[in-house]
């Protein structure tokens, strides 16, 4: 895939396929096995789960670097201003990012997400559920689905809907077992319900970088760090 993938690959169980390694959570091995392929949806495919995580777990460098490489490997221009969108939240730019998530075109699944989200950085958690919710019934993959019900799962326990945004969450865990960002929401929902043990038990299983990755497993060691 790229030049810092190389170690990667080399550690590579040599008898595992590509899909066998995304199923088990193994984005980076996997990326670097389609692209040695040839198989370049399948790696943007990858490297577009690798860049959610990020984003998601509030990385930068990652974000900026994983954008870059998706406009070299030629991704759609709305994408990439919904991802630049994000990226100026994470990098601390509050009003620009919401400005720039209001100027996304797109499909209505793409639209109605970043104005879910420039409503949600506002602080309008309300507003943001309901364009999710739009979002969602937009969805024409699976893959869009599942971040779509991620963002309402989280724009949910904004709002003060914890238990709505548990069900979320149990749902997608139980649909995408080796998704690491569904435990987050998982663990917070249980946290703001009250249930601390459960909550804290929780967080320490998206840790494990090994099964989640690393920006759920970073997010979690962070969230960890914040609650005792």
């Amino acid at each position: 895939m790229i030049a810092l993938l190389i170690l990667t690959v080399l550690s590579t169980e040599p008898g595992l396929s590509p899909e066998a390694l995304e199923r088990r959570g193994r984005l980076w091995e996997a990326g670097a096995k389609y692209e040695e392929a040839g198989r370049t949806e399948d790696e943007a495919r990858i490297m577009g789960r690798l860049l959610e995580e990020a984003l998601y777990a509030g990385h930068p460098n990652r974000s900026f670097w994983l954008i870059e490489e998706m406009l070299i490997m030629g991704v759609n221009s709305s994408m990439t201003d919904f991802w630049n969108g994000r990226l100026a939240w994470v990098c601390g730019l509050r009003e620009h990012a919401c400005e720039l998530l209001l100027e996304v075109e797109g499909s209505a699944w793409l639209t109605h997400r970043a104005r879910g989200l420039s409503h949600l950085y506002r602080g309008e958690s309300e507003r943001a559920v309901e364009h999710f919710r739009a979002s969602y019934a937009s969805a024409s993959t699976t893959r869009r689905r599942f971040y779509s019900a991620l963002d309402l799962g989280f724009a949910l326990l904004t709002d003060g809907r914890a238990g709505e945004g548990l069900a979320v969450a149990s749902f997608l865990r139980n649909r995408f077992p080796t998704e690491g960002l569904p435990v987050i929401l998982e663990g917070l929902c249980l946290q703001s319900l009250g249930e601390f043990s459960m909550a804290m038990s929780t967080l320490e299983e998206a840790k494990e970088r090994e099964r989640y990755g690393a920006g759920p497993a970073d997010m979690a060691a962070e969230l960890l760090e914040e609650l005792e």
